[in-house]
Protein backbone atom coordinates (compact mmCIF):
# COMPACT_ATOMS: atom_id res chain seq x y z
CA UNK A 1 0.00 0.00 0.00
CA UNK A 2 1.24 3.61 -1.06
CA UNK A 3 1.10 6.11 0.85
CA UNK A 4 -1.55 7.58 -1.51
CA UNK A 5 -3.76 4.46 -0.68
CA UNK A 6 -3.66 5.28 3.13
CA UNK A 7 -4.65 8.99 2.27
CA UNK A 8 -7.46 7.67 -0.14
CA UNK A 9 -8.38 5.22 2.25
CA UNK A 10 -9.73 8.24 5.35
CA UNK A 11 -10.69 10.92 2.66
CA UNK A 12 -14.26 11.39 3.22
CA UNK A 13 -16.76 13.00 0.77
CA UNK A 14 -19.95 12.32 2.14
CA UNK A 15 -21.55 11.37 5.72
CA UNK A 16 -21.36 7.91 4.57
CA UNK A 17 -17.74 7.59 3.98
CA UNK A 18 -17.08 8.23 8.23
CA UNK A 19 -17.03 5.11 9.19
CA UNK A 20 -14.94 3.41 6.27
CA UNK A 21 -12.45 6.65 6.92
CA UNK A 22 -12.83 5.90 10.66
CA UNK A 23 -12.34 2.60 10.29
CA UNK A 24 -8.91 3.03 8.15
CA UNK A 25 -7.47 5.77 10.58
CA UNK A 26 -8.00 3.28 13.67
CA UNK A 27 -6.31 0.21 11.47
CA UNK A 28 -3.48 2.67 10.25
CA UNK A 29 -2.74 4.15 13.88
CA UNK A 30 -2.72 0.38 14.77
CA UNK A 31 -0.64 -1.18 13.02
CA UNK A 32 1.93 1.57 12.25
CA UNK A 33 2.47 2.48 15.40
CA UNK A 34 0.29 0.67 18.31
CA UNK A 35 -1.21 3.54 19.15
CA UNK A 36 -5.34 4.67 19.17
CA UNK A 37 -7.09 7.55 17.69
CA UNK A 38 -8.53 9.93 19.75
CA UNK A 39 -10.50 12.11 16.76
CA UNK A 40 -12.45 15.34 16.99
CA UNK A 41 -13.28 17.25 14.04
CA UNK A 42 -13.50 20.63 15.97
CA UNK A 43 -11.92 20.55 19.47
CA UNK A 44 -14.28 23.52 20.47
CA UNK A 45 -17.29 22.01 18.69
CA UNK A 46 -19.41 20.18 22.27
CA UNK A 47 -20.68 17.04 19.43
CA UNK A 48 -18.72 13.96 19.24
CA UNK A 49 -17.93 12.56 16.31
CA UNK A 50 -20.32 10.13 14.95
CA UNK A 51 -20.94 7.97 11.79
CA UNK A 52 -23.62 8.63 9.40
CA UNK A 53 -25.91 6.18 11.52
CA UNK A 54 -25.34 8.30 14.82
CA UNK A 55 -23.15 5.59 15.95
CA UNK A 56 -20.43 7.38 18.27
CA UNK A 57 -16.51 6.50 16.65
CA UNK A 58 -14.89 6.82 20.00
CA UNK A 59 -16.67 3.69 21.01
CA UNK A 60 -17.52 1.47 18.30
CA UNK A 61 -14.83 2.25 16.43
CA UNK A 62 -11.70 3.28 18.34
CA UNK A 63 -12.07 1.17 21.05
CA UNK A 64 -12.59 3.85 23.80
CA UNK A 65 -14.84 2.97 26.47
CA UNK A 66 -18.05 4.37 28.06
CA UNK A 67 -17.06 5.39 31.15
CA UNK A 68 -18.65 8.90 33.07
CA UNK A 69 -15.62 10.44 32.69
CA UNK A 70 -14.38 9.88 29.11
CA UNK A 71 -12.92 11.97 27.15
CA UNK A 72 -15.04 12.19 24.23
CA UNK A 73 -17.96 13.29 26.29
CA UNK A 74 -15.94 16.54 27.81
CA UNK A 75 -18.02 19.01 26.79
CA UNK A 76 -15.39 21.70 27.52
CA UNK A 77 -12.42 19.58 25.64
CA UNK A 78 -11.11 22.73 23.90
CA UNK A 79 -10.78 24.46 27.39
CA UNK A 80 -8.71 22.05 29.18
CA UNK A 81 -4.92 21.86 28.74
CA UNK A 82 -3.29 18.89 28.01
CA UNK A 83 0.00 19.63 29.82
Amino acid sequence: MTWRDDINSVRVTCPEDVRRAAEALHNFAVNTADMRVAPSHNIADKRTPVDADGSILALDVFGWEDKAQAWWKNTRIALNSPI
